[in-house]
């Protein structure tokens, strides 16, 4: 099973992005096992980056690494969107996930006529559908999704960050080369089910729990007690679906330039549940 790890996006007191950080935090990741990095999601911080520092950091990245990052596009508006497509093709990123628009209402054909369009110019690149209902207000149907990956063989994956069952069961029955992600918190329905992999904000630091917990379900044997604390350290650091509280997490692990650009103050009851995982 692959995991992916949802990259945070470090910020220096002058609440400008540390590119030094950024690489290091890459790095790491990779070395201690994560199979790709997720950048610019919402956990991320990817609503709070401009365009233009995203292409900086892009560019920023060692090149042996390029082909292990995920670059998270959130499409908007055909002006933004043609901006940030323009970027991709003129970059070496391998891989796109692609989040439908936020506060649109479409038809499921208006849906498919817009995605696939964007999939017509990003041909050369490989892309992973990402279903989000927290922070979109459409989402794909198994019928769309048929349309879409019949007519659009770049299409690898998709990231159910929902739990809508009976989508990831169709997809599995008719296209079981699809991979298909689901996040963290849905790590045992993931082992039970035999899907491709997680998107986890937590194993950046969890990494060998993950690698433990995916080695013993090989072996015959669920490790329950370790996917309980699993979930436990996702219902903790996701709680507010920013990075506030990963941030701070890390701060107290050592990490530099774990500050955050939203005007927030975490709550004295999420520091001390911090200190259970520490």
């Amino acid at each position: 099973m692959e995991l992916i790890n949802e990259l945070i996006t470090p910020f220096n007191e002058n609440k400008e992005i540390d590119v030094d950080v950024f690489n290091k935090l890459i790095e790491i990741s990779i070395s201690k096992g994560n199979n790709y990095q997720l950048l610019f999601s919402y956990l991320g911080d990817g609503y709070l980056i401009t365009q233009e520092e995203k292409i900086a950091l892009i560019k920023s990245i060692n090149s042996s690494y390029l082909n292990r990052i995920i670059y998270f596009f959130q499409l908007s508006n055909e002006y933004n969107d043609k901006k940030e497509i323009n970027f991709l093709l003129s970059s070496n990123i391998e891989y796109v996930m692609i989040n439908p628009p936020t506060n649109c209402f479409y038809s499921q054909n208006g849906l498919f006529l817009y995605i696939k369009n964007i999939l017509k110019k990003l041909k050369n690149k490989k892309i992973i559908l990402m279903n989000s209902p927290l922070n979109c207000s459409i989402n794909f149907h198994f019928q769309t999704l048929k349309k879409l990956i019949k007519t659009n063989n770049n299409i690898i994956a998709l990231y159910e960050n929902g739990f809508d069952k009976s989508l990831i069961c169709l997809l599995k029955h008719h296209f079981p080369t699809i991979k298909i992600y689901v996040n963290e918190s849905k790590l045992n329905y993931a082992l039970n089910n035999f899907l491709d992999g997680i998107v986890s904000v937590s194993s950046f630091i969890f990494i060998d729990d993950y690698l433990t917990v995916f080695d013993d379900y090989q072996n015959d044997y669920t490790n329950t007690l370790l996917i309980d604390y699993l979930l436990f350290v996702h219902e903790i650091l996701c709680f507010s679906n920013n990075s506030t509280i990963i941030k701070a997490y890390l701060k107290k692990l050592g990490y530099s330039s774990m500050n955050v650009r939203l005007p927030l103050v975490i709550e004295q009851n999420d520091i001390e549940n911090l200190d259970y995982l520490i």
